[in-house]
């Protein structure tokens, strides 16, 4: 309904932050669940196929996918880490998402 949808931004946009910051996706991925259950059976297999292929592509760090982490054990520790391939795999998936 219309006049739910500034109640419903709101929820989104806090649950999108938790995210991004904290790294706790579980506002979004139940989100995922309860409103589109093959949409969360993609992002299921999506994200279990992301942390298996990784490690093969030379990635190495411990990552649960918050800004924070990415930062300290990623980009500080140098490319050692892996972490520009990781950036160019987000990339390609944000477009086979969206």
């Amino acid at each position: 309904h219309a006049q739910n949808r500034k109640a419903i931004k709101a929820l989104l946009i806090s649950g999108v932050l938790t995210v991004i910051i904290g790294g706790v996706s579980e506002p979004i991925e139940f989100l995922f669940l309860f409103v589109s259950p093959l949409l969360f059976v993609f992002h299921a297999f999506m994200n279990g196929f992301a942390n298996m292929v990784l490690p093969y592509m030379g990635v190495k760090m411990g990552f649960t996918g918050d800004l924070i982490q990415f930062i300290s054990f990623g980009v500080l520790r140098g490319t050692r880490t892996g972490w520009p391939i990781a950036v160019c795999v987000e990339v390609a998936y944000f477009f086979i998402y969206y």
